[in-house]
């Protein structure tokens, strides 16, 4: 794998941490598998992901809150309430 493609998959995987309440992360990890794995379709694959985080994107730069990941559900629950995880605008 070239070193702009492993760039690039690890600044998707980093967006889509980011967008984790509008994108489901598994979901994305299941494309850059497939882009991967798939020599044919490589570019459709990467143009598709790439529509996806911007579309999101930008509903996450418009935000007047920082955007940090989110925990997963199983991380974030205990026995103990200290808050809500709030990401941008949205209440998780």
């Amino acid at each position: 794998m070239e070193n702009v493609e492993r760039e690039w998959i690890e600044s998707v995987l980093e967006e889509s941490g980011k967008l984790a309440s509008y994108i489901d992360k598994d979901w994305i990890r299941t494309l850059l598998l497939v882009y991967t794995l798939d020599n044919e379709g490589k570019e459709e694959i990467r143009e598709e992901i790439d529509s996806l985080i911007s579309t999101f994107s930008r509903e996450v730069i418009l935000s007047d809150k920082p955007i940090l990941e989110c925990p997963s559900r199983s991380e974030s629950q205990g026995e103990i309430t200290i808050g809500k995880i709030i990401q941008g605008e949205r209440i998780l």
